[in-house]
This record gives C-alpha cells, structure tokens and sequence, in this order.
C-alpha cells in the first residue's frame, strides 16, 4: 500500500496513508513513500490527531513527521517528489535507509485509510481541521478550514463568499483549499448508506396507488360502451441521453416522494465534494474555479434535465368521485 494513512480503534492510534505513486485513475499501483497521521482516542468515540508519518520510497520503512507543517509540505508534492529516508535529516540528522523504521505496519492493528497524494498545502495562517467521526457513521470525517480570524468555513462554497467578503485576502484562491477526506481502508469502520430507496441506475418506478378527489372527471376515460378504463395520458420519458460526467465528478438523481410536482432532483457532485444544483450555479463554480476549465471541463457536459415517468392515469367506474394514479412504467434514469 501507498500513501498517507491513519489508523483507529479503542485505545488506538488512527494513521492516515497518501498514496505516492498512483494510476491515472488515481489508485496506487506500486509501492511508494507514504505520508500518514497517527490519530488516538480521548475519552470520547472521536480519535484525534496525535503523530504524522511517511513511508520511505525505496526502503519501505515509517519515519515520523515532527509537524503538521512538514507533512503538508511532503503531501504537497510527494508524486513529483518520491521521499526517501535521507529527506528526515532535516530533523533527524542520522537518518538513512539502514536504521529500523520508527513504526511498523505489518501487525499493526490499527485502521488505515487512505487520503489524496498532492492536496494543496493550507495557506499561512489558516487551520485545516481533519475531525474524524465515531465508528459507524455514514462519512470517515469531516475537513474544516479556519480562518486567521477564527472562522470556520465548511465547504468550499464557503470558502468562495468569505474571501469574496474579505478582499484582505486578495492573495488566496479557492484552489488552494480541498475538502477531500480520507478514505478508510477498514470499510467496516464506515457504515454503509441505508438503502431509503433503489438504486436510480436500476430503479423500476412503482409508484404507490393513491386516491383523490374526483373533480368532474368520473366518466372521463371511461369506454362508453363497456365501461372498461381507458388510459388518459401517458408521458413518455425523453430517449435523449445525458452527456458523459467529467472525469471525478459524480451525477447523482435523487427521487422525490409521492405526491411532489416533479419525479426527481438531478445534483452534481465535484470532486472537492461541492454540490451543483443547477446550470447557473455551475456556470458560477467553473469560473470561480478556473482549475477546472484548464482540465478541460466545460458547461456543455452537465445536463440537470430530470428524466420523466410514463404514467397512466385510469379513472375507477364503481368508485364514482375517486381517481386512481399508477407509475406503469420505469423512466430513463440514467447515471
């Protein structure tokens, strides 16, 4: 495994791995240095920070890190820049390859988790909080950023209308801050999502039967001459496809409960984990992160378009005064 790790349990210490050497689709392929937070429990479920360190790209070996500064600064650049034992002469003047590492991972029953390689380094001044939820909980933990004058900001929509607000920072940008967290390499540590509804990728629209008030409509749909029910209007969902999500970016479609105008609400989510809800709004996190233009991201690629359900409405003969609406049939819910 490479990258920076943490590790957790009762009365243990939670370490956090960056992964130094990774594919182009972001998983590591080889072995590399790697950078890690060694976290501990107080008396509360939450662990805590308590030791950060790296491993040696040639030998393997755990050194430990004396800050959170220098962490950040190997994290920072740790794909261009494989760390070697050498590198910790800086606080560590005997270091080398041949001294046995100060912390072994083989038989360690700690959790590790696995963090971003290259996340941009905190701006002078400023916190980057990593808090780390209790066993259980549907997210790993949370990141957090603290202004020099004790602001705390939680997203990055946040971080964009504080220092819009405060043009004394006129020195900083939006890219130099990054909510990415870390990721569990014990899944069991992270409850898994409850499943309220299907998977959209999947989903077969069953729509619950429900009656209202019949308002003029009781022979409408009716066949005058047997009786039989006739459907009224169908809507048929649109064929047209969305266009492919961008690279890290995750369309989400989430469904409404019965009775809503609409069938469903179509997100997009980032991947420093900002949540789009429409095509002004993305039009403004794309120029206000223009990182992403330079990648090649334009506003062409998001569709919010929510596809629609093919009902059928029937109006019951023998219950004057009552409709009956069913979903028949599944939509084109495409991920």
């Amino acid at each position: 495994m490479s990258g920076v790790e943490l590790a957790l349990a009762e009365e243990r210490s939670l370490l956090c791995p960056i992964p130094l050497s990774t594919a182009e689709d972001g998983r590591s392929i080889v072995p590399a240095a790697e950078v890690r937070r060694c976290f501990t429990r107080r008396k509360g479920p939450r662990p805590e920070v308590q030791a950060y360190t790296v491993q040696c790209s040639r030998c393997g070996q755990w050194r430990l890190v004396p800050s959170e500064e220098v962490y950040e600064s190997i994290r920072a650049r740790v794909l261009e820049n494989p760390w070697v034992c050498e590198d910790a002469r800086i606080w560590r003047p005997d270091a080398c390859c041949d001294i046995k590492g100060d912390i072994q991972q083989e038989g360690d029953d700690r959790l590790w988790a696995l963090d971003k390689p290259n996340l941009p380094k905190t701006p002078a001044g400023w916190k980057r909080d990593f808090v780390i939820r209790s066993e259980g909980c549907s997210r790993f933990g949370d990141i957090y950023y603290i202004s020099p004058c004790g602001k705390k900001l939680r997203s990055m929509v946040e971080v964009a209308k504080f220092l819009e607000d405060h043009p004394e920072y006129y020195d900083l940008s939006v890219d130099q801050f990054c909510y990415t967290i870390p990721q569990p390499a014990d899944k069991s540590y992270v409850a898994g999502k409850k499943r309220a509804r299907d998977s959209p990728a999947k989903l077969v629209l069953q729509r619950c039967v429900r009656q209202s008030r019949n308002r003029d409509r009781s022979a409408r749909g009716l066949n005058k001459k047997n009786g039989s029910r006739v459907p009224q209007k169908a809507l048929k969902p649109s064929l047209k496809l969305p266009p492919p999500v961008p690279r890290g970016w995750i369309r989400e479609i989430i469904l409404r409960g019965s009775g809503s105008s609409r069938l469903c609400d179509v997100y997009y989510l980032s991947p420093c984990q900002a949540r789009i809800r429409s095509l002004p709004d993305m039009n403004e996190f794309l120029h206000q992160n223009p990182s992403y233009l330079h990648h090649g991201v334009r506003l062409e690629q998001f569709d919010f378009g929510a596809p629609a359900s093919e009902r059928e409405i029937f109006e019951v003969g023998s219950l004057p005064g009552c409709a009956v609406t069913r979903a028949m049939k599944g939509s084109n819910l495409r991920s």
